[in-house]
């Protein structure tokens, strides 16, 4: 009897133990509402796309004051807008393309999505605790396609989420095993 009953007790306790997989360690976020889900994961992919698009403005805005280290949202366009080709978008439609070049010599960029599992991850010498959100998006060239990979670090501000790290996902981060974790554990 008493051999039954302890064989019963380690069977729960391995059924237990068991169930505490890596996934539920650092994927604490799925116990949030769906729709706080969605919405950090619609303002990772906002902000990418701001980033894509040189609209400086906007992503200036999405980002906390560390990451635009302490600049006003006005400095940190200031200091984007002379490091790219493209001037910061206006809002207004762009011109109607009148060149003859085909339509497959640029790369072109596909839409940017985010994968549906968020990690929490730990604060550093650098970044807060937050949420880590993979975003990505391909380009597509007339020989090649890139899939290009980043982590963004989420913190909650009042009630909006804000961009407090963004990082490349490079593919040795992805056989690490927990790409978004190690990106956004990189400190400079």
């Amino acid at each position: 009897m008493k051999r039954t009953v302890t064989a019963a007790v380690m069977t729960v306790l391995l059924a237990v133990a068991g169930c505490s997989s890596e996934k539920s360690t650092h994927d604490n976020n799925a116990r949030l509402p769906a729709d706080e889900s969605k919405a950090m994961m619609a303002v990772a992919v906002e902000y990418q796309q701001a980033m894509m698009d040189h609209d400086w403005t906007r992503s200036c805005q999405m980002e906390t004051s560390q990451h635009r280290f302490g600049r006003t949202v006005q400095e940190c366009v200031a200091a984007y807008s002379p490091h790219h080709s493209a001037a910061p978008s206006t809002g207004s439609p762009e011109p109607e393309n009148t060149d003859t070049a085909p339509s497959d010599s640029a790369p072109s960029a596909g839409p940017v999505t985010a994968e549906p599992s968020l990690v929490d991850v730990p604060g550093n010498s650098e970044h807060q605790a937050g949420t880590g959100v993979m975003v990505m998006f391909t380009a597509v060239g007339p020989h090649t396609s890139t899939t290009y990979r980043y982590a963004v670090r989420l913190v909650k501000n009042g009630n909006s989420w804000q961009v407090d790290q963004r990082e490349t996902v490079f593919d040795s981060d992805i056989a690490y095993g927990d790409p978004i974790r190690t990106a956004l554990g990189k400190t400079k």
